[in-house]
């Protein structure tokens, strides 16, 4: 609950201090899904009839998912994959009577019950690999997304090596929920440091673009020409041309029609 809420605070934070930062509060709100997913499980075990709440868990923590993917796709301009979402939704829901009147604890039961976090996981590497971006930070992203994704298909098999409770109400004193909490929250914890570093490198880089772009013209000021035309002579890129241009008596303009006349 403490790391779901360090990052939930930190991506509001990011949020609320950088307007460009799509996808920040999506990315809080995952995290804040994740500590009402973690509260549900210390609350699972007052309870006599576990199903509820045991539902409950499976789709708290699908929405967290959810809403991380959305706040990801946002991040890299993609467009969310909202179908495919849907279809793991809706396969989901149609699953839920099905997992919880297995035998609890059966592989078939754990591997049903992980499939969507599997498929819901998968996605985030997909949509990164989408937004052409091919940098380190973002190729290190999409190889934790598979790390990740592959825990989930590989839960029911620590469970049934290490074995599980035989009632929901006891899982969280197993040896299979400390092998498969820790698991799951270093993977969290590494995606999200991740997710942090990409937001401050696209943060910055943003920062430096602004500076060096003329906002009305859309082309390099004096710091951004002489930076980047210094570096392209530099490189020997060919022939260069100097085209210099000014308006006469640009001044009549903007003080017969005012500055914004000017400026369009």
């Amino acid at each position: 609950m403490s790391v779901a809420g360090i990052f939930a605070v930190a991506s509001a934070v990011v949020a609320v201090t950088n307007r460009t930062a799509r996808g920040a509060w999506w990315l809080a709100l995952g995290y804040g899904m994740g500590i009402v997913n973690v509260g549900l499980e210390f609350l699972l075990t007052r309870q006599t009839d576990p199903t509820p709440v045991g539902v409950a868990i499976f789709l708290v923590f699908l929405s967290a998912l959810s809403f991380a993917l959305i706040g990801v796709a946002r991040h890299y301009r993609v467009a969310p994959p909202f179908a495919a979402m849907a279809a793991i939704w809706l396969s989901t829901l149609l699953l839920v009577p099905v997992i919880f009147s297995m035998t609890y604890g059966s592989l078939l039961r754990l591997t049903f019950y992980q499939l969507p976090y599997f498929a819901m996981q998968a996605l985030f590497g997909i949509v990164i690999w989408r937004s052409g971006r091919r940098q380190a930070l973002d190729l290190l992203l999409i190889a934790l997304q598979a790390v990740a994704a592959t825990l989930y298909l590989v839960k029911p098999l620590f469970a049934a090596m290490v074995g599980t409770a035989s009632a929901p109400q006891g899982y969280m004193a197993t040896t299979y929920a400390a092998i498969s909490q820790s698991g799951s929250v270093v993977a969290l914890m590494a995606i999200a440091l991740v997710l942090l570093l990409v937001t401050m490198r696209d943060t910055t880089a943003e920062m430096i673009a602004r500076s060096e772009t003329d906002p009305l013209s859309s082309v390099l000021n004096r710091r951004g020409f002489e930076q980047h035309a210094e570096a392209a002579l530099a490189r020997g890129e060919g022939d260069a041309v100097l085209i210099a241009a000014d308006l006469d008596h640009f001044k009549q303009i903007n003080d017969n029609f005012g500055h914004a006349a000017g400026d369009g």
